[in-house]
Formats: structure tokens, C-alpha cells, sequence
């Protein structure tokens, strides 16, 4: 739903600036802000709508996991082998 005078749903610019609304505050609040968007979103009756939505507030969490979990892969993967260097190393 429009308000007069705007090109796009009001919602559609909170997404747009999450970062910019979410970036000074404590987790606690971040996940108020979240559950609220999500409220309003659920409150949209078109399901393709609200499936892209969905899509664009999750899209700074996932990837913040992706992020987090890709350098903690490489991380282990870094140990893991250089741990197994030392082994073999150690039993020359």
C-alpha cells in the first residue's frame, strides 16, 4: 500500500536503509527492530510480496552468518593442516 505522494511502499525503504537504522544499536534492540519488520511484513497479503520482503530483511543477516562461518571454515582449515604439518614435521 502506497501513501500519496510516495513511489514505493514504506516498507521497501526501511529495508533499503537496515543498515544504516540497525548500525548503532545493542543486539537487543536489532532484534526488536527485526521482529517488528517482520510483524509488518507477515501483515502482507500478497505471498510473492511478501516472499521478496522476507528475502530483503534477511538478507544483511545471512550474510553476516555467511561471513562468520566461511572465515571460521578457512580458519579450521588453516589449524587442521598446520597442525598436521607439525605432526609429520615432528615424526621426522
Amino acid at each position: 500500500m502506497l501513501n500519496p505522494g510516495d513511489e514505493q511502499p514504506m516498507i521497501n525503504e526501511i529495508l533499503a536503509n537496515i543498515p544504516a537504522i540497525t548500525g548503532d544499536l545493542e543486539p537487543q534492540q536489532v532484534a526488536y527492530v527485526y521482529q517488528s519488520l517482520g510483524l509488518i511484513i507477515s501483515a502482507q497479503s500478497d505471498v510473492a510480496f511478501r516472499e521478496r520482503l522476507v528475502a530483503n530483511l534477511m538478507a544483511l543477516p545471512n550474510q553476516s552468518v555467511f561471513h562468520f562461518t566461511s572465515h571460521n571454515y578457512f580458519l579450521f582449515v588453516y589449524i587442521f593442516f598446520k597442525k598436521k604439518s607439525v605432526e609429520r614435521a615432528s615424526k621426522n
